[in-house]
């Protein structure tokens, strides 16, 4: 890394340090991509230097997001299910749940380096309450790598953590089950889980409005197409914006108003079907971030071949570096090492996976 004087900061550089203000604040978080709007903000608040990555990896490190939720679940599931009350709110309510936040924002910053990582999302068991830690940890971590601020990402968290609570109630099926395959009713049904859920936060002093506007526009789309209220772009804050996609993707992957689906088919589903109902530049973030074919992974290649996924490459998800372990004649390889980085590669494709 190497220190630099504010004015010589130019957009895409990649902060090495978290910088902090005179107030003990958190201006930009380690790993945050440099915007225009960040250098002008570090000038308002009279920073003079910060630090910046000079040498960027090639391999990215591979991160779960189940790794900061293992002790998180039952929390947010007695969050949900006992605590939240649109008529009492206690001071215990009120701790638990940012202390919930305020835990998976500092896991991530001492975890995860957001400059050179690229995310697993796995699919799970039917479980409401890791989706809604899911959809937070991945709202999180993209939230860092965007340069928002430290009480930004805290909404987004407590949000994220939230969501869903309208869904808690909602007793039609809806795991691994396509919404617009629903009857009518029960489909109504389903979606009215945005209203119940704001219902439920509405009257609760300590959330704020950019909290209630995540669980109640989480399904919003930027090109109105969504619901409650089909809400265009310029309607629907930022943080709304982020949290959606992250929901949005997680539900895919693991089946919530939707059959499950693998996540490279995600992908192409947004990058196709979905390219223009989010954010653009937040779901290019976020396709370049999270890994289309994980670690260990068994994929097919253009030229027949089986391999198995070893390493990801830093900002190119779908050119991983895989081991062949069958050639297209069915003939095992695996013996041989032969290893192929998909960057070097040109001519070789993954097709697909074989789970």
């Amino acid at each position: 890394m190497k220190k630099i004087n504010v004015n010589e900061l130019k957009s895409n550089q990649i902060l090495a340090r978290a910088v902090v203000n005179e107030n003990e604040n958190i201006l930009l978080y380690e790993g945050a991509r440099i915007k225009k709007e960040h250098i002008q903000k570090l000038i308002e608040n009279d920073v003079k230097e910060v630090y910046i990555q000079d040498i960027i990896p090639k391999d990215a490190k591979v991160y779960q997001i189940e790794d900061i939720e293992r002790e998180s679940v039952e929390v947010i599931k007695d969050i949900v299910e006992n605590r939240i009350n649109m008529e009492i709110e206690s001071e215990e309510d009120i701790g638990i749940i940012t202390e919930t936040a305020v835990n998976i924002i500092r896991d991530v910053v001492l975890n995860v380096d957001v400059s050179n990582c690229m995310i697993e999302v796995k699919r799970k068991s039917d479980d409401l309450y890791s989706h809604m830690l899911s959809v937070a940890s991945l709202s999180v971590i993209m939230g860092i790598k965007l340069g928002f601020s430290e009480n930004r990402l805290r909404d987004i968290a407590i949000g994220a953590l939230l969501h869903d609570i309208g869904l808690c109630e909602v007793t039609v099926p809806f795991f691994d089950v396509e919404m617009d395959r629903m009857p009518a009713a029960d489909k109504l049904y389903f979606r009215r889980h945005v209203i119940t859920g704001y219902e439920k936060v509405q009257k609760i002093k300590w959330i704020n409005e950019t909290v209630k506007m995540i669980v109640l526009s989480h399904h919003e789309r930027i090109d109105g197409s969504g619901y409650p209220f089909h809400k265009t772009a310029e309607k629907i804050q930022p943080e709304v914006r982020l949290v959606a996609i992250c929901d949005h993707f997680d539900e895919m992957v693991n089946g919530i108003g939707y059959k499950k689906h693998k996540i490279y088919e995600v992908v192409e589903y947004f990058r196709t079907n979905e390219a223009y109902m989010f954010d653009y530049e937040l779901m290019t973030q976020i396709l370049t971030t999270i890994a289309w074919f994980p670690n260990g992974s068994k994929v097919y290649t253009n030229d027949g071949e089986i391999g198995i996924v070893l390493k990801q490459n830093r900002g190119l998800p779908d050119r991983p570096v895989i081991q062949i372990i069958q050639t297209s004649d069915g003939t095992g390889c695996r013996a041989k090492n032969i290893v192929k980085d998909l960057t070097e590669c040109l001519t070789v494709f993954i097709t697909g996976t074989t789970e």
